[in-house]
């Protein structure tokens, strides 16, 4: 999926959005739906991302997963540029 920023009250969010629909065939999202489960059971502690929830756009074809934006990226970024 594609991950883009948005605004949820007042606060910036990460939006990990996926296509229901490719070349007009209906898409198996059974990995996005069991990643929002895992994440919706996630306890509140201050090195695991906030799960917020799950939307849909049904304009675009698109369901989305809203967590807590990490302002340093994504951890194999992380990864990438502290090697040392």
């Amino acid at each position: 999926g594609t991950v883009v920023t948005a605004k949820y009250k007042g606060a910036l969010v990460a939006v990990k959005m996926f296509n229901k629909m490719s070349m007009g065939v209906e898409l198996d999202l059974t990995d996005f739906y069991t990643e929002a489960k895992v994440l919706a059971k996630q306890v509140n502690h201050i090195n695991i991302i906030r799960f917020i929830g799950v939307a849909e756009d049904p304009v675009k074809n698109k369901v989305c997963l809203v967590t807590e934006l990490c302002v340093g990226g994504n951890l194999a970024s992380y990864f990438d540029t502290h090697r040392n």
